[in-house]
């Protein structure tokens, strides 16, 4: 009945490098509803932006069916030339595309408020502080700043080892 699931995990760039480095096994989500994203035991397809060569351009990303090379942030770096397409948000990465991106499980899960954060956890979030953190929060969430304190879901996720591409 509460088999695991597969769950995609978008993340932006600053994440994606903390987590390639090694730096990055927690992350916070707005709570949107009371229906948790996630639960201990799920598999997490972390997502990010990614682009596929441009004659795929004007397709919808769910029509992008292609054995050509995929690019995605976790390969680092620029662009290779390869791959001349735009580029698509996390959230727009099709389910027959997850092989391009790593997975990994989800160790925990519970809803805390934003600001009950502690030192040891903003390191986990990858930040060297939690002014730090803070000021990553606040250039990624305009409308729930830091300073109005939203409820979150504080996810913890097992350490991702290299990247898939």
């Amino acid at each position: 009945m509460n088999e695991p699931r597969e769950v995609r995990l978008s993340m932006c760039g600053w994440s994606v490098e903390r987590i390639r480095a090694g730096r990055k096994t927690l992350t916070r989500r707005l709570k949107t509803s009371d229906r948790p994203p996630c639960k201990a035991g799920d598999t997490l397809v972390l997502t990010c932006r990614w682009a596929v060569h441009a004659k795929y351009d004007k397709m919808p990303p769910r029509d992008v069916v292609t054995t050509d090379a995929l690019w995605t942030e976790w390969v680092g770096g620029r662009m290779v030339t390869w791959c001349l397409g735009r580029f698509r948000p996390a959230r727009f990465v099709p389910r027959h595309l997850y092989w391009g991106f790593p997975r990994t499980k989800c160790l925990s899960m519970r809803a805390i408020r934003l600001q009950d954060i502690s030192h040891e956890d903003a390191l986990r979030e990858g930040a060297g502080s939690i002014p730090e953190y803070m000021s990553v929060w606040d250039s990624l969430h305009r409308n729930r700043s830091w300073a109005v304190n939203p409820e979150v879901w504080r996810i913890e996720f097992a350490p991702v080892k290299g990247a898939p591409c």
